[in-house]
């Protein structure tokens, strides 16, 4: 079991499709003792990443949150290094200026294979998406700092033996 230390206000949960970031994000806000908001940037076309039209159609949302000093948690679908950078910048340009969790399920493909296979949604994608997917993330993974010294990577591998402390 891996426990996963959330200091700031404003988390970030991305992963490749069937990681479990909607299950993840519901156990964390169980967790939360307070009000919290979680937000979901879904893309704009199923077979590409999450767009910067998805982060625009989500921002006054998030400003919203953020004005308010709530914790929020944002779930994004798997995005592209350039956005999710665009997507951090974002958020400070809405006036935050503390640190941001960014957390980022990375499952061993045996795994993800197994979420995958246990899906339940009505939509499922395929099995070569799946790992198309899998491969764009890898890039977002290998980045050891990003752009904002602000933010702290966090990588799960397993989102179902998370505690969370806060």
């Amino acid at each position: 079991m891996g426990n996963v230390k959330i200091g700031n206000r404003v988390v970030i949960v991305t992963g490749p499709v069937s990681t479990g970031k909607s299950s993840f994000c519901r156990k964390m806000v169980e967790q939360y003792k307070g009000t919290c908001r979680v937000i979901t940037i879904k893309k704009a076309n199923p077979n590409n990443a999450a767009s910067m039209s998805a982060v625009l159609k989500a921002k006054d949302s998030i400003g919203e949150e953020i004005r308010a000093k709530s914790f929020v948690v944002i779930q994004v679908q798997s995005m592209t290094y350039e956005n999710l950078v665009s997507l951090i910048s974002c958020i400070r340009i809405m006036g935050y200026k503390d640190g941001i969790t960014l957390i980022m399920l990375n499952l061993s493909e045996e795994l993800h294979m197994d979420f995958w296979r246990r899906n339940r949604r009505k939509y499922k994608i395929g099995l070569k998406r799946l790992k198309k997917e899998r491969n764009e993330f890898k890039k977002i993974v290998e980045v050891d700092n990003f752009v904002d010294p602000n933010v702290t990577c966090v990588k799960v591998d397993n989102p179902e033996d998370v505690v969370f402390e806060f």
